[in-house]
């Protein structure tokens, strides 16, 4: 009874807030079809409003994608093609939604041309996630000096702070260090959780389940020789020993990629959100 009262007096800050969280990453979150379906013979065509900048797929090597000015064209590479996710940025504005395999598509051609990008609001999110990680952000003081994997590279730093579970949700805090001269300007975040099915985590040896925040902290940039704190809520998901989440970031304007990986078994053992402690 305390908790649902908590979240009712707290719901309508967290929908306040919202458009201030995920306005920080300097985009707009755009709506359109949950599943763009590709097949191997003909080719889809994905039309925008603005000059696309940037074509993510999430599970390289199963798609192809080249960009003509407002356009996106996409086939798959072949039959066995699996579905993943795709990002892409153009103008002001992203759009993302899952790509999958048909023999025949119902459709060759999404013309998102004549919807409005600019100045629209995001859509989707959960305001109780976005409660959970504005709780969490509170305590960044307190999480600074922890570290449950780390990667460094290109000038960078990044570390996994804080790994915690919801009934729902898995919550991430991470601490992104600029070391380089050089702003880093954070783009695409991508989330895949894996399972190893032989002895090496491959394209054909792994089964990969793309996942997106349902909420998020994040700043625009951030500068040369400072760091910032990244939080996220993920859909939770459950792994077996053999398996691991996936954290890739890439930057705006620049080629410097960041990966880190989280072992299953730092995930299922994480504590619970309830328990009001977190590692």
């Amino acid at each position: 009874m305390k908790t649902f009262l908590f979240l009712l007096l707290w719901i309508p800050f967290a929908l306040a807030a919202r458009q201030h969280l995920v306005g920080n990453v300097g985009i707009r979150a755009y709506p359109g079809a949950d599943t763009v379906f590709v097949s191997d013979t003909e080719t889809t065509y994905l039309i925008f409003p603005e000059e696309v900048q940037l074509v993510d797929i999430g599970r390289t090597g199963e798609y192809f994608a080249r960009i003509e000015g407002k356009s996106v064209f996409l086939k798959a590479r072949s039959k066995t093609s699996g579905p993943t996710n795709i990002f892409v940025r153009f103008g002001g504005a992203y759009y993302t939604a899952r790509i999958a395999f048909a023999l025949v598509p119902a459709q060759s051609l999404y013309d998102f041309s004549k919807q409005p990008a600019a100045g629209q609001e995001p859509s989707g999110g959960s305001p109780v996630a976005a409660v959970l990680l504005e709780k969490l952000a509170q305590q960044e003081a307190v999480m600074q000096n922890r570290s449950l994997r780390q990667r460094a590279r290109h000038g960078l730093a990044l570390r996994l702070m804080h790994l915690q579970n919801d009934r729902q949700l898995l919550l991430l805090g991470m601490c992104l260090a600029n070391n380089s001269s050089i702003d880093y300007r954070l783009d695409f975040v991508g989330f895949s959780f894996q399972e190893k099915r032989g002895k090496l985590f491959s394209r054909n040896n792994s089964y990969r389940k793309e996942v997106r925040p349902v909420a998020e902290i994040v700043p625009q940039r951030i500068s040369a020789l400072e760091q910032g704190s990244l939080y996220y809520a993920l859909p939770l998901f459950a792994m077996t020993r053999r398996g691991r989440l996936e954290i890739l970031i890439r930057e705006q304007e620049g080629a410097r990629l960041l990966r880190i990986k989280v072992p299953a078994r730092l995930i299922n053992k994480a504590p619970l959100y309830a328990d009001g402690h977190g590692h």
